[in-house]
């Protein structure tokens, strides 16, 4: 009796698809984090996670709002507005995941350090400071410049299947 594999729904293969990105972006993180001159006693996990998550919301918010909805239909205030609100919602991010973790996980006191000087330290000057937000914007390039281009080309592989579905 012959079986005939049978194709994945698009939902499932999208899932399957972003389960892969995630874990190679884990491992980019996890890289990153260790890389010699930046690295820690303890576990960066912690931080990891804390970059993960803002990952993960960055890439949905891309991939299902603000590309499809509002760039390509041609309103560009909203995706600038969307850009904004997504960097401000990254400093409210890594500031409330930092005071978490120092409060709730046995940090190394560099990773304390790190997380208190990049994320809490000065919060409420950056964020409401222009130039603040300049530098912030800058300082976040390195860690969510692999999640964009993965958004942008999850979308233009959905697209694409999409153009061939019709």
């Amino acid at each position: 009796m012959r079986h005939r594999l049978t194709a994945l729904s698009p939902r499932a293969a999208a899932a399957l698809l972003q389960l892969g990105l995630w874990a190679v972006l884990a491992g980019f993180y996890f890289a990153w984090n260790n890389r010699p001159n930046f690295h820690f006693d303890g576990p960066v996990w912690p931080l990891v996670a804390l970059q993960m998550g803002f990952a993960i919301l960055l890439f949905n918010a891309l991939v299902y709002l603000i590309i499809p909805r509002w760039l390509l239909r041609g309103h560009l205030g909203r995706a600038l507005a969307g850009g904004v609100v997504l960097l401000y919602a990254f400093q409210v991010w890594m500031y409330v995941g930092s005071r978490l973790a120092a409060a709730y996980l046995p940090l190394s006191p560099v990773m304390r350090r790190t997380l208190h000087g990049f994320y809490v330290a000065d919060f409420w000057s950056t964020l409401l400071s222009p130039l603040g937000q300049l530098g912030v914007l800058l300082g976040m390039l390195a860690i969510l410049l692999f999640p964009v281009l993965i958004s942008f080309l999850a979308y233009a592989l959905v697209v694409d299947r999409r153009r061939l579905a019709l």
